[in-house]
């Protein structure tokens, strides 16, 4: 399985908006508006890396409002339960 925290840049006043149309999608586990550099965090899990980079592309990339984003990708089958 693969976890991954897509960080969003929106347009000013569109953070509302976008995170709207993210919490929709089935992959999107949560999404949070966020103050700071960064206007919003997205947490998708699917079973690979290839899939999360199809949900992004496909999916979230070219929301309207969406001026830059930052993506951290885990994936968790290669480390060691603790």
């Amino acid at each position: 399985m693969s976890l991954a925290y897509i960080l969003l840049q929106c347009d000013e006043g569109k953070e509302k908006e976008v995170l709207k149309e993210i919490k929709q999608l089935d992959e999107v586990k949560e999404a949070y508006e966020t103050f700071g550099p960064y206007d919003a965090v997205v947490k998708i899990e699917s079973n690979s890396p290839q899939e999360i980079k199809q949900v992004f592309n496909e999916k979230i990339h070219g929301l309207y409002g969406i001026r830059s984003t930052l993506t951290l990708l885990e994936e968790l089958d290669d480390h060691p339960k603790i």
